[in-house]
């Protein structure tokens, strides 16, 4: 039997609040489309320093740095870790300056290598493994940290770059908290990024369906009032 959240997907919210969302995906299509061929992303409070070619996710939104911060304070030497989606490598990277022992996955063979780049320049490339996987399909170990950035709304995708932001109807959202609990060791933890650019409540209503203990352990307002959270899961 489903879940009521592997149904239909159905906003819940007004179609004004879609209309501005849809908005926002325009704004950061089109900041991305200006964008240089090649940026150079310095970290607030840290030394990192990444390179993300066009066509990669590029950690500029708090959404990212937020959850750089909690992987920074919560990640212990020698732990196991795996960064779903990992975009410019950013988690999987901060994961590795702290000691932890990294996967690193991506659908985009681009942003794969700009993670393997990336952990290269700052010779980690022992630490970090760079790995091109739909979600779970080709992850096959345990973890004892996942970290996760989904993408925050559920609009079909229009442009080659709006897989960055968009999943066609929590597809790979809901995927990804079915098939997690088989990839977490016996005390692990996830470490999942949720705004209110996205359905939050009915975000919230898949956590709960698929029977996970939620708490907030970090969140943040943005100048322009989107509210984000990183919510621990086990």
């Amino acid at each position: 039997m489903y879940h009521r959240c592997m149904r239909t997907y159905t906003p819940k919210m007004s179609e004004t609040e879609i209309a501005k969302r849809r908005e926002w995906m325009r704004r950061v299509r089109e900041d991305v489309t200006r964008s240089e061929k090649e940026k150079k992303i310095r970290l607030s409070q840290s030394s990192v320093n990444l390179m993300v070619p066009w066509g990669v996710h590029p950690p500029l939104w708090d959404d990212s740095l937020l959850l750089a911060e909690v992987v920074e304070k919560e990640i212990q030497p020698n732990m196991s870790v795996l960064d779903i989606g990992t975009g410019s490598g950013i988690q999987g990277i901060v994961a590795a300056l702290r000691g932890a022992f990294v996967l690193s996955t991506d659908i985009c063979p681009r942003a794969v290598q700009t993670a393997r780049w990336n952990a290269d320049r700052y010779r980690l490339e022992k630490m970090v493994e760079a790995r091109e996987s739909d979600c779970f399909n080709h992850v096959r170990e345990k973890f004892d940290r996942i970290v996760f950035n989904p993408p925050h709304l559920w609009f079909e995708s229009e442009s080659i770059l709006d897989h960055i932001i968009t999943d066609n109807n929590y597809v790979l959202f809901r995927r990804f908290l079915n098939e997690a609990k088989k990839h977490l060791e016996e005390s692990g933890k996830i470490f999942l990024m949720c705004s209110t650019i996205g359905d939050v409540e009915y975000m919230q209503e898949c956590i709960k369906e698929n029977e996970y203990e939620m708490k907030v352990c970090a969140s943040r307002i943005s100048p322009s009032r989107w509210h984000y959270a990183v919510y621990e899961l086990s």
